[in-house]
């Protein structure tokens, strides 16, 4: 990589998304936003004890699509999934495949990052669908369209990495007893399987 190069992909980092336009003592639980990056939000307000999530922050309403990622990596801040996309593909899917690292480098380029364990689990149990999506050896995670004000796939459909490492809420493959918002596992940093996504959070300043 050039200087020059290097200097664009710089700029692009420093690139803010668009902040939430209402004061931070007017935030409310299922206010949604859309930022410069088509990525729609959803904001959580909690009553936790834990530092880590009191203050609330505003959580994708559903996983990052293929669409989303190919964006990112058409500007030369992610790299492919490590076993490329689904053949064929659908673009509003969520993306699959993808490390620990390179979920992380596409939340930054969106001005957010990924959720804690508890963060994530207070995000699932605040949305928690009447089922989980996507269960049970079906094939393929599914498009998801979440509710008005709410987010979607947080149990189900695809494996979700944390920022400490581990993957939570279960996917498609998953049999249906064995899916709930506690769930997680932790694996190698370079794992990547076909039924793990993620999605990103982005705290109040």
């Amino acid at each position: 990589m050039n200087l020059t190069e290097t200097a664009v992909m710089e700029e692009l980092l420093l690139t803010p998304t668009v902040t939430p336009t209402v004061p931070a003592e007017q935030l409310t639980t299922g206010l949604t936003e859309i930022d410069n990056h088509d990525i729609s939000w959803v904001y959580l307000r909690t009553n936790s004890e834990s530092d880590a999530v009191s203050a609330g922050f505003w959580v994708m309403r559903t996983e990052v699509t293929n669409k989303q990622y190919r964006a990112c990596c058409s500007e030369g801040l992610c790299s492919e999934p490590i076993s490329g996309y689904p053949n064929p593909v659908s673009e509003d899917a969520p993306v699959v495949s993808v490390t620990l690292k390179q979920a992380e480098a596409f939340c930054s380029r969106v001005g957010g990052e990924l959720p804690s364990v508890s963060q994530w689990q207070e995000a699932a149990n605040s949305f928690r669908e009447d089922e989980p999506v996507c269960h049970f050896r079906s094939e393929r995670p599914m498009v998801l369209t979440p509710g008005e004000q709410s987010a979607a796939g947080l149990y189900g459909n695809v494996w979700e990495w944390t920022k400490e490492g581990m993957i939570a809420g279960g996917s498609y493959r998953t049999a249906r007893q064995d899916i709930f918002t506690r769930r997680t596992a932790r694996q190698d940093p370079t794992y990547g399987a076909e039924d793990v996504g993620f999605r990103c959070i982005r705290p109040i300043p």
